[in-house]
């Protein structure tokens, strides 16, 4: 990893709040750099609901996705309150409509867009040691596989490289374990209990359309279309036994439970996954000139556009530091001035 003197903003993590905050700091002229301690972007094929302003936000920085064969364009979102009663409208259509997009496609589509910009990615590089003494003095350690064992082979991550930087900011947009907020040693409030949540990439009979439901009842479930004939489907909370890895029985058993009469027919699984969030946030988001972005600040009780939040917190982020950088006023100050709206 080269030493480059220049970073006016280094930037922990090259997930969608990092890499979102990195090319919207281009946009502002900030020269920005990411270090991530993964091998290569991830594969994740969950889907991310995008609001239509944050889509022609990435539109206008030159991230763009292909309607029916990229994107799954939403028209409205409709909100219930148990299997079959209509709440009153939750979500104002002109921002529930969007598009639903694969995760590892929105990071593909970031990554790209900030290599043809110039914008240095370095992966398989970590933010080992912070001192805030008078100014950021990082540590940035380059990590290899080193490899043991002959019948069983076993492979563990090792430091081969360290770089001392001392960049004016430091962006923290490494995970809800960020390592960044853990040496700083950020408060972890707690806002509730933690949550199972089953997320299901179904095929479906016919296409789905592009209407979204949320059935809001002793579980949450959220029905997204995908393009083509599929639709994710996301389950908060099931109170229900899952198989281990979930199948097709569990799929309809939770919509019989939960959501009955809400999905198309379905084909078959796709793919599915488990995982448990803790809701929270920190306190304070900065430490001086170390900010905390995305999950790293934040994780909501509820997935649904939590990505899109992200994104739009990431613009407001990179506009604060831009004016910041140009007027050596502190960031602070900025991110807090009321904008136009997004609408």
């Amino acid at each position: 990893m080269p030493d480059r003197n220049d970073v006016e903003v280094l930037i922990s993590g090259a997930g969608p709040a990092g890499l979102g905050v990195a090319l919207f700091l281009d946009e502002q002229g900030v020269v920005a750099e990411i270090v991530d301690p993964e091998e290569r972007p991830s594969d994740d094929e969950v889907g991310i609901a995008l609001r239509r302003s944050t889509v022609a936000r990435l539109a206008a920085c030159g991230v763009t996705f292909e309607p029916g064969v990229e994107a799954r364009v939403i028209d409205s979102v409709a909100v219930y309150e148990g299997p079959g009663k209509r709440s009153a409208e939750l979500l104002d259509p002109r921002e529930a409509a969007g598009v639903v997009v694969p995760r590892f496609l929105l990071l593909k589509k970031l990554a790209d867009e900030l290599h043809a910009r110039e914008v240095p990615i370095h992966w398989s590089h970590r933010v080992a040691h912070i001192d805030l003494d008078r100014r950021i003095e990082c540590e940035i350690e380059g990590l290899g596989i080193d490899t043991t064992g002959y019948a069983i082979m076993a492979a563990e991550r090792v430091v081969e490289t360290s770089t001392k930087r001392h960049p004016p900011y430091l962006i923290a947009a490494d995970g809800a374990n960020s390592l960044v907020r853990q040496q700083l040693r950020i408060p972890w409030r707690q806002i509730g209990e933690a949550q199972r949540i089953v997320t299901f990439e179904l095929e479906t009979a016919d296409d789905a359309g592009g209407n979204a439901r949320i059935v809001v009842g002793d579980a949450t479930v959220e029905l997204w279309p995908l393009p083509g004939n599929a639709i994710e489907m996301m389950v908060i909370e099931p109170r229900l036994p899952i198989h281990d890895p979930p199948d097709l029985d569990d799929v309809h058993a939770l919509l019989d439970a939960h959501a009955p009469g809400h999905a198309p027919a379905i084909r078959g699984v796709l793919g599915a996954n488990v995982r448990r969030i803790v809701p929270g946030f920190a306190e304070p988001s900065h430490v001086g000139p170390v900010w905390l972005l995305g999950s790293a600040a934040r994780v909501l009780p509820a997935p649904a556009y939590s990505i899109d939040q992200t994104l739009r917190e990431s613009h407001r982020l990179a506009h604060a530091f831009g004016e910041a950088l140009r007027t050596l006023e502190p960031p602070e100050r900025i991110v807090g001035r009321p904008q136009h709206s997004d609408s």
